[in-house]
């Protein structure tokens, strides 16, 4: 039997320089060791253009007022194991589908 795992991790990002790096990792445009560049057309994006700091800028624009120290964005990562089984999360999700319910309308990029 192949144990299953969750992994859920959850940082915040205060700056857009945080914002910019996480979204050149995550888009593969800066060096990531730990990623299997073979595997960079399985990603997909469900919500954003792929410009992570203009996709949060346009929804910090859109916000009434922003403090000088706030939270501009959070990361979410949700991932598990191999197996199909793998359950992620309250809806119910497994790895591979897309559900574009899951935090659609508060997201600037979902992949």
């Amino acid at each position: 039997m192949v144990a299953q795992y969750a992994v859920l991790r959850v940082a915040k990002l205060k700056t857009m320089g945080e914002i910019g790096a996480l979204g050149q990792h995550n888009e593969r445009t800066r060096d990531t060791p730990n990623a299997d560049a073979e595997r960079l057309g399985e990603n997909v994006r469900l919500v954003g253009s792929g410009d992570w700091c203009a996709d949060a800028q346009a929804r910090l624009d859109a916000a009434p007022r922003i403090r000088s120290n706030a939270v501009l964005a959070i990361e979410h990562v949700m991932t598990g194991g191999d197996n199909d089984s793998c359950i992620l999360g309250p809806f119910g999700l497994r790895p591979g589908a897309a559900s574009r319910e899951l935090c659609v309308d508060n997201s600037c990029a979902i992949m």
